[in-house]
């Protein structure tokens, strides 16, 4: 049996603003005032863990149970091998919007804020839709004056934490053909194998109807079957 785990806490900040997707600096909103886009890092994960095994089971030739069978019913009970990656990390920064243009004609102003909370990583689901935020959090964001940049950071507040639970059970087959050594594995994998649902980001924009709210998810529990010789 062999288990790693690891744990992370950590703080990542920047000084500029973050393109999501290429993670680059965009301009600053003020070049009077470079400290307005101080903000957490688009890539900060407050707590991350990480474990993972394998377990040879004990079944077999040499082993400590079933060890006194020999050829075919030895082939069957021997050289199992169960395998889990288990990963959890704290959500990402969501990049808040009021969706106007309201510093200048370029640049999105981002929210007023009045309120305490640091994350909208609750869920709460209803007949019609799943969201992250209650009308009390709704209520935290207003619209900066004209002129104004908002006083909330470029991501400060964070979204939705990601769980993520993957098996898999290995058998190895002698296959003595190749070499003496050589070995058939046969191999069942299952991803997302309790299919749990991990919602990707909600609607960022204050203004939007749908402003919280989320019904996409990262992808399912997906199962594959494998085989490979090693030698």
């Amino acid at each position: 049996m062999s288990i790693t785990a690891n744990y992370t806490f950590s703080k990542a900040i920047v000084d500029y603003p973050q393109d999501e997707e290429y993670f680059d600096a965009n301009p600053f909103r003020d070049i009077a005032n470079p400290r307005l886009d101080r903000a957490l890092s688009s890539l900060d994960s407050t707590q991350v863990v990480l474990i993972n095994g394998l377990y040879e089971l004990p079944f077999g030739h040499g082993r400590a149970f079933l060890n006194g069978q020999h050829g075919i019913l030895n082939a069957l009970v021997s050289d199992w091998q169960t395998n889990g990656i288990f990963n959890f990390t704290t959500g990402r920064p969501l990049a808040l919007t009021a969706g106007y243009d309201l510093l200048n004609q370029n640049v999105a102003s981002t929210p007023n804020f009045n309120h305490s909370f640091s994350n909208l990583s609750t869920v709460h689901k209803s007949a019609t839709a799943v969201t992250f935020i209650t009308a009390a959090q709704e209520a935290a964001f207003t619209n900066p004056a004209p002129g104004s940049a908002g006083n909330l950071p470029t991501a400060a507040i964070h979204g939705p934490g990601y769980a993520n639970l993957d098996v898999s059970l290995f058998k190895s087959f002698g296959f003595g053909v190749l070499h003496e050594k050589a070995k058939l594995q046969f191999r069942a994998e299952f991803f997302n194998s309790l299919n749990h649902a991990n919602f990707e980001g909600p609607t960022v924009n204050i203004n939007s109807a749908s402003f919280g709210n989320r019904a996409s998810t990262y992808a399912p529990r997906v199962g594959q079957l494998a085989a490979k010789i090693t030698f």
